[in-house]
This record gives C-alpha cells, structure tokens and sequence, in this order.
C-alpha cells in the first residue's frame, strides 16, 4: 500500500495528467480543502456565477 501525500501540488499534478488526455483546465481551478468526513472530494460550480468553479477536497481523506 502506498503512503504518498496528497496535498494541492500532487492533487494539481494529477489533473495535469487529466488536462493532457482530455483537454480540460482542471489544474488551473481553485482548490479548497476541509475537515469533512462524509465527502471526499467536490466539484462545485457557483450557481450566480457559472464561470467561477472549484475543487473542494476532505482534509480527513487527504
């Protein structure tokens, strides 16, 4: 099993990786975290706004 850290700058390599293959900007969104123990990880898109989106990760998971 492996123990590798998972803070933003991993996170954000891993949706590079994604970018490439999909042609999305998933690595240049906001990224928040949180204590939550029910949700590991969100994508939000704000419902006045529908430019401004965001990754919300669990600090509890990650």
């Amino acid at each position: 099993m492996s123990n590798k850290v998972w803070d933003e700058e991993r996170i954000r390599e891993e949706f590079k990786k994604l970018d490439s293959i999909t042609g999305l900007h998933g690595a240049d969104l906001p990224i928040t975290f949180v204590k939550a123990k029910h949700t590991l990880r969100c994508f939000y898109i704000d419902t006045i706004n529908k430019k401004r989106k965001k990754f919300h990760f669990s600090l509890f998971y990650f």
